[in-house]
């Protein structure tokens, strides 16, 4: 029952920061949960880089948003020419699969225990 529930609070929080994005960005009324991933993966490259690598605060930044802008275009490239229902499908597939990604990748993220 734990599984589920942790499934269930992952799809929430996907749900209300998408929720949040596309009241504010709007992308031409189709709903996008691919926003967690860009503003996650944004995190996660700051926090890699300031952390783990020690560049400066003002580089740090920049290639962050760098890597999520690349990441933005990717999606766009891929889910162009999908439907609606098929979109958000595919997006928060894209969600879990970059949450697995971060989990089980320790030796760059820290793992469960993420970057200390």
């Amino acid at each position: 029952m734990g599984y589920f529930f942790t499934q269930l609070a992952r799809i929430g929080e996907a749900t209300i920061l998408s929720i949040g994005a596309h009241l504010s960005l709007s992308v031409a009324g189709i709903f996008f949960f691919g926003f967690p991933i860009t503003f996650g993966l944004g995190a996660y490259a700051f926090g890699i880089l300031a952390i783990r690598f020690s560049v400066p605060f003002g580089f740090a930044v920049a290639a962050a948003l760098g890597i999520s802008f690349v990441l933005g275009i990717l999606f766009a490239l891929l889910y162009r020419r999908l439907s609606n229902d098929s979109f958000a499908v595919f997006t928060l597939a894209g969600v879990f699969a970059f949450e697995a990604l971060l989990r089980s990748w320790d030796g760059l993220t820290g793992g469960v225990l993420g970057i200390s």
